[in-house]
């Protein structure tokens, strides 16, 4: 009977052992199925994590390279104003200086016309003075012949 008991009592021990075994290996089963949706999950985190850094950086590459793209539109543009301003200075500055030749010109001219003018109008006012000196003569000559004729008829 002692034996029976002791086997008995044995056997429960061997079923309680057993058991605490079986929750032992169900509590570490049950931590490393744990620990192993901890470190899908955390792997999971992590590539969302790095796909949306990577989607980050896309973007603002994206907006970076639109910027230079903008950058470099805008200053293109304003060298094309400037050169178009330069040109248009210097076509302003050319007619400028077109129109101002021509005005010179035109008063050169103007002024060797005045000064032919004078001259003809001098070498005429001479002319006439001399014409009219030579009338002048002429009919002083003409008197004095009438008179010495005079003088001789006489």
């Amino acid at each position: 009977l002692k034996e029976e008991a002791e086997r008995k009592r044995l056997e429960e021990e061997r079923i309680r052992l057993e058991e605490e075994a079986e929750r032992k290996r169900l509590e570490e089963e049950r931590i490393r199925l744990e620990e192993e949706a901890e470190r899908k999950r955390l792997e999971e985190e992590r590539i969302r994590l790095d796909e949306e850094a990577e989607r980050k950086r896309l973007e603002e590459e994206r907006i970076r390279l639109e910027e230079e793209a903008e950058r470099k539109r805008l200053e293109e543009e304003r060298i094309r104003l400037e050169e178009e301003a330069e040109r248009k200075r210097l076509e302003e500055e050319r007619i400028r200086l077109e129109e101002e030749a021509e005005r010179k010109r035109l008063e050169e001219e103007a002024e060797r016309k005045r000064l032919e003018e004078e001259r003809i109008r001098l070498e005429e006012e001479a002319e006439r003075k001399r014409l009219e000196e030579e009338r002048i003569r002429l009919e002083e000559e003409a008197e004095r012949k009438i008179l010495e004729e005079e003088r001789i008829r006489l």
